[in-house]
């Protein structure tokens, strides 16, 4: 067994490039530069010992740049510490002071670099030495600490070793990348300066005088002042509230311009001008996909983050199929909702499910107690928005202000939706007591989620994110299957969609892939997979009928 990290000048393995290499095993640990590299003896230690290291991921993306094929036989210290401890910090110094009572190595190094302002490249041999071979030492006996603690969970190995199965995917989803269209993006990015000077000048005209619009202090002094609105809401200072909420409550037409102005800022600072920025000469965008990203084990995605990528305004338009394939998208229907339904076993829900009804629709029927084609649509709108937040463990004060009524009304709906969910109540409520007793929840797979006694509310919603977020990558584990020898490939995770880069020449995978998500026999319910797909680019996906 030995342990590996590497050296790099920055984070973005595809700009980035590899400067050293430490290795150790039981008896020592060194650092070697990049020009004393012997690819030959790397690729034998690599091929002929279980290779530990943290985030391996990271370094298996720098070790493949350099031709190197990644272990087969490996093990992660940071992702076996998100599954035995999502709460505690993930960072290798903290988690060998913490399981190895290990001394900080990292004193000098940092030292260096801020007296003498440069980078890890210019350190000299010596000082890096400690530095690197340190972080491998002391990888290497976190790990022992680590697997004893993971084996004492049978529950936890099984979680860990999901993960470990699910990397190599994550890691060829993000060298694989999305195609953008740069030219497209680049007219988008023009469009949106024009209209930012248009709004902005519009807005200083009704102001009477130029101001800064996206200063807070600036926007308050021209709508209190100025325009003298009523103030609604004041902030920790005592300033009045220019934030979003407050915005749409104030009565006046030059609000709609600041909205209108505030979102393209963000659309233009964040995806136009900002995808630019990072976008490689290739054309092809590499996000960061972080396999549990979120305490619940969820998925999260960065640098940038394609997850909010938003549907309208013509930003997924930059995102196009490749030459010879089309953009797939399978999304678990309602999964959180099904899984609500297995884990209450409330009959109503399970029944509704199990006739391939749609279950918003169904349980807004049940609830206004009227047949399901006189259901509006603002009253299913109204009953899927009471779901979602009864599932993230809304009350009467959240209630009330989601929906703009009176306390006293949102007790009134929360009784009356418990009253006709009682089982949905009895779940809440066992949840709950079994964190107030014990501390943790266990989901279906086996995931422990740590919470406070004082958190306990959070319970339900994080049990059942963290089923859907490793129902998902039992899901991605089977499509890998599916794909091996294939010329298709996953390229994203967005929540609950799995999106797929599928050869014009492989369309009989469609049903196959699927069918693979599908079969999860369970549950008290099916999980069931939307397809759409795209031939063009991913704002413009339509549903797939077997065409």
């Amino acid at each position: 067994m030995i342990s590996l990290d590497t050296e790099t000048t920055g984070l973005r393995w595809y700009l980035e490039k590899i400067i050293g290499i430490s290795i150790a095993d039981n008896k020592s640990a060194k650092y070697i530069t990049v020009d004393k590299l012997i690819p030959y003896k790397i690729q034998f230690l690599i091929g002929h010992n279980k290779v530990v290291l943290q985030n391996a991921k990271f370094d298996f993306h720098f070790i493949m740049n350099e031709g190197f094929e990644i272990p087969k036989d490996f093990e992660d210290t940071m992702l076996a510490s998100k599954v035995i401890d999502e709460n505690q910090s993930h960072h290798l110094e903290d988690l060998a002071i913490k399981y190895c009572n290990a001394p900080y190595w990292k004193k000098e190094l940092q030292e260096y670099m801020k007296a003498n302002k440069c980078e890890h490249k210019d350190v000299p041999i010596g000082i890096m030495n400690k530095y690197a071979a340190g972080d491998a030492y002391w990888t290497l006996k976190l790990w022992k600490k680590l697997e004893a603690l993971l084996k004492l969970d049978p529950d936890m190995m099984r979680t860990y070793e999901r993960e470990k199965k699910v990397l190599p995917i994550v890691l060829g989803m993000e060298r694989r990348g999305m195609l953008i269209d740069r030219k497209y993006l680049e007219q988008l990015n023009k469009k949106l300066e024009i209209n930012l000077q248009k709004l902005e000048k519009e807005i200083c005209k009704i102001a009477g005088y130029n101001f800064n619009l996206r200063s807070g202090k600036e926007m308050g002094e021209f709508l209190y002042r100025k325009l003298k609105l009523p103030i609604l809401k004041q902030g920790k200072s005592g300033a009045a509230s220019v934030d979003e909420y407050t915005l749409k409550q104030l009565k006046h037409p030059v609000i709609k311009k600041i909205l209108s102005y505030r979102l393209d800022t963000k659309l233009k600072t964040t995806y136009t001008e900002g995808l630019l920025t990072i976008l490689p000469k290739d054309n092809v965008l590499h996000c960061k996909l972080n396999q549990m990203g979120a305490e619940t084990g969820r998925f999260s995605c960065s640098d940038p983050n394609l997850q909010q990528v938003p549907r309208e305004n013509g930003i997924r338009n930059a995102f196009i199929c490749r030459p010879g394939y089309t953009l797939f998208f399978f999304d678990f229907s309602q999964v959180e909702m099904r899984l609500c339904a297995h884990y209450s076993g409330d009959k109503y829900m399970i029944d509704s499910l199990l006739a391939g009804k749609d279950l918003h629709l169904s349980m807004a029927a049940k609830f206004y107690n009227i047949p399901e084609k006189k259901v509006t649509k603002q009253q299913r709108k109204k009953i899927k928005q009471l779901n979602f937040g009864i599932l993230y463990g809304i009350g009467a004060d959240g209630l009330a202000l989601k929906f703009e009524i009176t306390k006293s009304d949102a007790m009134r709906i929360l009784n009356d939706y418990y009253g006709t969910y009682p089982m949905l109540r009895a779940f809440r409520n066992d949840v709950i007591n079994k964190i107030r007793g014990r501390g943790w929840v266990m989901n279906h797979y086996g995931r422990k989620r740590h919470i406070s006694p004082q958190d306990a509310y959070i319970g339900p919603n994080s049990l059942i994110q963290g089923c859907a977020a490793d129902l998902f990558k039992e899901a991605m584990i089977k499509v890998s299957e599916c794909l091996k020898g294939k010329k298709s490939q996953p390229l994203l995770a967005i929540h609950d969609e799995l999106v797929i880069e599928v050869h014009n020449s492989e369309f009989k995978l469609i049903p196959e892939i699927k069918k693979a998500m599908e079969n999860l026999n369970d549950f008290a319910v099916p999980m069931l997979v939307e397809v759409e797909y795209s031939t063009t680019n991913w704002g413009e996906k339509k549903s797939w009928e077997g065409k």
